[in-house]
Parts: structure tokens; sequence; C-alpha cells
């Protein structure tokens, strides 16, 4: 019995020691992590990447032109359409067309709002996107997709009939529209559908010039394909900035959540309350910005010593190893997309990009 009460004792003494050292190393990190940063050098330098033009009218923004018509259920594609564009995708397009050439007129005069929809976007010159919060009404893109790729069938009936000089023109307000667009996105997902539009554009149009007699190929070619992209066209800067600003609004409001908003039970509540501390918003913002300058090749991120980890720990796991996620996002294919389009409309090999 007294082994026992000296085993219990030593136990207890044991517990309150660990205790006693986890409340310490607590207290040490409270310490560390008590006071925040100012903003950094690079964190100003992205920040001014978001330069805003003069606010924009809704009537004249083609962003909020989006926002207020891209509804799916107003713009509905029907099977036999959705169908063709699978056909489209997966195998040679202009045979596919030409399958379909009788079934297309009837499609496209069904679907004269999703065509209409796009026409009135194409005229927009200004493109302001709002900063993004988790809140945000992110607008639907499926639409505008299916509308530019509704559009092109237009443009190839205009070929087959051998309106060329229309074409042309349609083809020159498809181009320039998300030449535009694409030098004002301010938001990552916005770089990718002018990405996605750009890519279509060029490989439709390398299938309209691969079956034109040798007198139309020139006469098809709109101004803006022989304009190579800018490197604004070409840079995410502002995308990943408005990432970044993203990012850092997000946690702002996660850290002035209230308790009961922190978890879906009490021990998930208490832990990150617990956790909280070690969250430095605008330290994990300055840490970001390093890296997504350092991504943009515009700064060079340093090494991250293990002594680094004690301040603002839960930020740097939050941000580690970003460029390989942005790298995939890349724009630089566009300009060799442009350049093997010319190539196909003079019969040549494709150069490489300067």
């Amino acid at each position: 019995m007294l082994l026992l009460r000296k085993l219990t004792k030593a136990l207890l003494w044991l517990i309150l020691g660990i205790l006693l050292l986890v409340l310490s190393l607590y207290a040490l990190l409270l310490a560390i992590n008590w006071q925040d940063q100012t903003p950094s050098g690079d964190a100003l330098l992205l920040q001014s990447f978001l330069h805003y033009d003069a606010s924009i009218a809704d009537e004249l923004n083609g962003y909020h032109y989006l926002q207020e018509h891209s509804d799916p259920a107003l713009l509905p594609v029907s099977d036999e359409l959705r169908a063709l564009f699978m056909a489209c995708d997966r195998a040679n397009c202009h045979d596919k067309l030409t399958a379909a050439s009788a079934d297309l007129v009837a499609l496209l005069a069904e679907h004269q709002a999703l065509l209409e929809f796009y026409r009135q976007l194409l005229q927009f010159r200004y493109w302001q996107e709002t900063p993004l919060s988790h809140q945000s009404q992110i607008p639907w893109y499926q639409p505008v997709m299916h509308a530019q790729r509704l559009y092109m069938m237009q443009i190839w009936l205009k070929v087959q009939a051998g309106d060329v000089i229309t074409a042309q023109q349609l083809l020159q307000n498809d181009l320039q529209f998300w030449r535009m667009v694409i030098r004002q996105n301010h938001h990552l997902l916005g770089s990718m559908i002018s990405r996605a539009a750009l890519q279509r554009h060029f490989a439709f149009s390398q299938m309209l010039l691969a079956p034109l007699e040798p007198d139309h190929p020139i006469a098809l070619a709109p101004a803006s394909w022989h304009a190579p992209f800018s490197a604004e066209e070409l840079s995410l800067k502002r995308a990943i900035a408005g990432e970044w600003v993203f990012s850092s609004s997000y946690i702002d409001e996660m850290l002035a959540a209230p308790f009961k908003d922190l978890g879906t039970s009490f021990s998930e509540q208490l832990t990150m309350w617990l956790l909280k501390p070690f969250l430095l918003p605008q330290a994990t913002a300055n840490d970001y910005a390093t890296q997504l300058l350092a991504c943009l090749g515009k700064s060079q991120a340093g090494d991250l010593r293990w002594y680094h980890w004690f301040y603002n720990p839960l930020g740097k796991m939050l941000k580690q190893d970003m460029c390989s996620h942005y790298q995939r996002y890349s724009l630089q294919e566009l300009e060799q997309l442009r350049l093997d389009t010319l190539a196909k409309l003079n019969g040549v090999n494709s150069p490489e990009p300067p």
C-alpha cells in the first residue's frame, strides 16, 4: 500500500511537472508572438500592383455586366449543343462541324439569347473587378465559355459561306476583348478564365485556317493576331496580388470571429482559441508577399531556419511552398499560341517567342 501511494504521488508530480512545462512553453511562445509586424517593403510592393483606375460606372464595366447577366438558368445550353462542344474538343472540330452544319444553323437560332449575351459582353472596353472577400459574389463563368464556343461556331459558318470579312471582324472583337480583360484581371480565377478563352480563340482560329483556299487566310486574320502579347498581358502580378489581399482579409476575418464560430464543438473552439495568438496577420501577409514576389522573380525568399518557426508558426505553416501552386497558372504560352496561329497563316513553322 505504501509503495502504491509513493507511485501515485510520483505520477501526480510527473503530470504536474509536464503541465507546468507545457504552460511555460505556451507562455514563452506567447511572449515571442506578443507583437505583430508592420507592413514590409515586399507587402507594400505587392499592394502597389493593385492600383485600380478611377471607379468605372457600372454601365461601362464589363465585369459588372457579367455579374448581373451570367446566369446559367437564364442562358441554358441544350444537350445537343453540349454534345457538339464535347465532340469538337475530342476530335477534328472542322469535320464535326461539317457533319453537323445543317443542325448548327438551328442551334444558333435556338441559342440567340446566349449569343446576344456574348455580343453585348464583347462591346465593353473596361473591366474592373472588385476586391475579393469570402463573402464576394463571384460571377458564373460557365455561360461565358459556352457563349464563346457558340460564337466561334458562328464564325465557322461565316467562313463556310465565304463571308471572310465578317468572320475577321468577329475574330477581332473576340481577341480584342479578352486581351483587354487579361490586362485588368485582379483575380486568379479571372486570369484563368481569360487564359482559357484566349487558348480557345487561337485553337479555333487555327482550325479555321487549315481548310481555307490560299487567298483567304490573309483576309481572315484580324489585326490583333499580329500584335505580340505585352509583358503586362502575360504577367500574373495583379492576379497574384489580388489573391494575397483575399488571403490576408480572410485571415483577419477568421481571427475576428467570435469564440462560438471557431469550431463545431467546444474542444475545437477551445483549441482554435488557444492557437490564435500564433497566427499573426501582418507577419503572415509579409511572409506571403515575399514568397509571391519570389514566384514572380521580383525578390528572393530567404532560407527558413528552425528557430524562425517560433514566431508566427501557424502563419508559416499556411504559406509554405506557394510557388509550385502558382507556376501552373503561367500565361507565357499565349504568345507561342499566337505565333503558332501566324505560322498556320503563313504556312511556315512557328518561331519561338522572344
